[in-house]
């Protein structure tokens, strides 16, 4: 990747997944994010996509966590 040492295990980390299920606020994060006209691009990371990224980069682990409810998950 670059940006690390060679060698040096990377850990992909999704944050926030506590909204996965609160429409109201995928909704607000969008319209902050993007103009009107560019709202369909806005789409959450699914853990599927995550793990294949975690894969793709070389990644040591992917996990999914929010700092909310104090959820870990997928070590």
């Amino acid at each position: 990747m670059g940006l690390c040492p060679e060698g040096v295990p990377i850990v992909l980390a999704a944050t926030k997944i506590d909204i996965r299920n609160e429409p109201k606020t995928i909704e607000k994060l969008a319209r902050e994010l993007y103009a009107d006209d560019q709202l369909s691009q806005f789409k959450l990371v699914s853990k599927k996509e995550g793990q294949a990224l975690a894969r793709q980069i070389g990644a040591y682990s992917f996990v999914e966590c929010t700092s909310n409810d104090k959820v870990r998950i997928g070590y």
